[in-house]
């Protein structure tokens, strides 16, 4: 017991010189931390064959029928968690990505193209239509709530 006191006290040092900074260390600017977003809130546009989107979380399920508390999930062309959906390799019958810088400065990107939904068990071909954004619902605070783009401010 002599000895593991002294020890146990030369790796605190030990362990504390190692994690102290080189210089000085910049202060965090938290104004750009952004919180994690859940797997199943998410969109994500990265090529056309690499992409996440919003649906309804029930089967044929009207856009506008599915927007409220726990109705929409994320589908991804390669999903990256288990909680994901999967969209098949020919969702889209055609489809561009563009990308680039609009009126305001603000970068942007998109996909356009037609959708294939019998590829897909969420989609309704006769939907009238819905919409999911990151800036409405209720407060603002997005449809669904708290559902972000992966490295844009708004969809």
């Amino acid at each position: 017991m002599l000895f593991t006191t002294p020890l146990v006290a030369l790796l605190a040092i030990a362990g504390s010189t190692f994690a102290s900074p080189l210089g000085e260390v910049p202060e965090a600017d938290v104004r750009h931390l952004e919180a994690r977003v859940s797997p199943t809130n998410m969109v994500k546009i990265t090529s056309t064959t690499d992409y996440c989107m919003i649906v309804p979380k029930n089967k044929h399920t009207d856009i506008g029928d599915s927007e409220h508390p726990g109705g929409m999930t994320t589908y991804c062309s390669k999903p990256t968690d288990p909680s994901q959906g999967k969209f098949a390799s020919n969702f889209w019958k055609k489809v561009t990505l563009k990308n680039g810088t609009g009126k305001k400065g603000g970068k942007y990107i998109q996909l356009t193209g037609c959708i294939n939904v019998p590829t897909n068990d969420r989609l309704n071909a006769n939907d009238g239509g819905g919409q999911y954004d990151s800036n409405g619902g209720a407060g603002g605070k997005g449809n669904p709530s708290g559902s972000k783009c992966t490295g844009y401010a708004s969809y």
